[in-house]
């Protein structure tokens, strides 16, 4: 007869606990690091680094002085970055890469300190299942560390969620409302497609759970509009200035681009049908279908266990509740065409949606049964992902300039801008990706500033309307060059060939000469003029 033996829990000294958090910050880092530099350049990267270099170097405004599509903040951001140095696709990077780091480290803090009565291998369990669920997800996966607004919007998101969920146990609800509405119109301020969420942690506000009680509303209310105004002052600011130009930036030229794909037929998702069959061929990837199976599974087990004396946490989930539709119906409703990145919005709050329902399903202890499913999600998701790390899911279909040797895409991108230097040792370059002259140190046309989307829609523009907003069409060139001609002209590295045409007319109606660069693309320059010094002899 066999005896049953009864294994011992596995509990986790502190040293334990130590050591495995380092081990997972150290490899989190790294791949995050790693992936982030080994993406080749994407072109959407482009007005972003240009318009911070234009304000480092000579000191333009967004919106008044060149034509920029996004709220101001990244503006802000990158120029402070690039007043040190001259490599600003590294650079981006780095910040980018830092930014996705910290959101993954806040979702590790949160859930971790949610279960903070458990035994320290469930806490960590279960903090190590959230962070490799979102490192698993395709969305995430094509997203995190290029050069734009996604990473540090989200990191700020997710610091204005974790003070508006502390606000829930906190005796002075007050300072933390301040600094969640403040992070939240700093993310809002950094990426406009946040803006929908402000009337989601509105009404979060309703349900805490002093809200008409001992605490006047105006006391919530209050201090989460005053944190807002704060954390919008460089936008206000901005829109003071220039509001018809900040609102063509950030609101028109979104609409007027997506005519210009339609026409183009460039990408799919211009009506809701296509959109929703985007959505679900997205979401039914392994890794995000795995976040989803799991948010799903928990918030309806909750009904039936919601446990009593959890107030807190019954907040925050309602946050999550009611914070989920205002992130996930902007792309489906606003944004065209689709792309994924549009929809990396909702992917950390599902996972801390589950952790929370979670929590309010058990009654005093995680049962091993959870800690097991969370485990094996995280094992399939992880499974899914390897292919899509290994593969790397970063082009989207859309063609890119990277190098064949597998060197990491900011200096492939670096080593390019030097080779112009070779033809064009000072001057202007016209060009519609202009991450390439800027790291050579040189100046670019402000009109061009937002590269191809510079001039995807601006014949819809009046003449007029470009000259107030800093932007060309087709006509304009000649015109504009006039008295300030290119010293050179790149093209052949825009994801649109089209659009660069009038470039390339220019280029060989006013006898510049050519060059190919093995990266890819051509550079058209000025050629050198005679120095009129007669060789030696006869």
């Amino acid at each position: 007869m066999i005896c049953p033996v009864r294994l011992p829990k596995l509990e986790l000294r502190t040293s334990d606990f130590v050591v495995l958090t380092v081990a997972l910050a150290v490899n989190v880092a790294v791949l995050i690091f790693d992936r982030s530099m080994a993406r080749p350049l994407f072109c959407d990267e482009h007005q972003f680094i240009a318009s911070g270099a234009l304000m480092a170097r000579k000191g333009l405004i967004p919106y008044l002085d060149f034509a920029y599509s996004h709220t101001p903040n990244m503006v802000f951001l990158y120029a402070g970055l690039f007043l040190v140095t001259d490599h600003l696709v590294f650079a981006a990077r780095v910040f980018s890469a830092v930014c996705a780091y910290g959101w993954l480290g806040l979702v590790f803090w949160f859930v971790f300190r949610l279960f903070r009565d458990q035994r320290n291998t469930v806490r960590f369990g279960l903090a190590l299942a959230s962070v490799g669920l979102l490192l698993s997800d395709s969305l995430f996966i094509f997203t995190f560390g290029r050069a734009w607004n996604h990473d540090p919007s989200m990191l700020m998101v997710l610091a204005a969620f974790i003070f508006h969920c502390r606000a829930g146990e906190s005796e002075r609800p007050s300072r933390c409302f301040f600094w969640s509405g403040f992070f939240i119109a700093l993310a809002v301020g950094t990426r406009v497609q946040w803006a929908p969420s402000v009337a989601g942690f509105l009404l979060a506000i309703v349900f805490h759970p002093e809200y008409g009680k001992s605490i006047k509303r105006r006391v919530l209310f209050g201090p989460f509009f005053l944190g807002a105004i704060v954390g919008s002052l460089p936008t206000l600011v901005l829109f003071a200035m220039g509001p018809y130009e900040l609102w063509w930036g950030t609101i028109t030229k979104g609409y007027l681009s997506k005519e210009y794909y339609r026409t183009f037929s460039f990408a799919q998702g211009y009506t809701l049908t296509e959109q929703l069959a985007y959505l679900a061929e997205r979401f039914a990837k392994t890794g995000t279908a795995v976040i989803c199976l799991l948010f799903l599974y928990y918030a309806l087990r909750r009904r039936s266990k919601d446990a009593a004396n959890k107030s807190a946490e019954r907040f925050a989930f309602r946050a999550v509740l009611l914070f989920l539709p205002f992130a996930i119906l902007p792309p489906v409703f606003m944004i065209r065409p689709c792309w994924p990145q549009y929809y990396v919005a909702p992917m950390p709050f599902l996972v801390l949606g589950a952790m929370l329902a979670l929590r309010l399903g058990s009654r005093s202890v995680v049962q091993r049964a959870d800690m097991l499913l969370c485990l094996a999600a995280l094992a399939v998701g992880v499974v899914g992902a390897v292919g899509q790390y290994r593969d790397g899911d970063y082009a989207g279909g859309r063609p890119t300039v990277f190098d064949e040797r597998g060197a990491w895409g900011p200096v492939v991108t670096h080593e390019q801008g030097q080779e112009i230097l070779e033809h064009v040792p000072k001057g202007k370059v016209l060009t519609l990706t202009p991450i390439f002259p800027l790291e050579a140190g040189l100046d670019i046309y402000e009109e061009l500033a937002m590269g191809e989307f510079s001039v995807n829609s601006s014949h819809w523009v009046t003449p007029e309307g470009r000259r107030r907003l800093t932007i060309l069409a087709e006509e304009d060139y000649e015109s504009r060059l006039k008295d300030d001609p290119p010293a050179g002209i790149l093209v052949g590295t825009s994801v649109i060939r089209e659009l660069e045409a009038p470039l390339l007319r220019y280029a060989q109606e006013h006898g510049y000469e050519s060059t190919r660069f093995p990266q890819g693309g051509t550079l058209w320059y000025l050629p050198q003029p005679d120095s009129g010094e007669k060789p030696e002899g006869d």
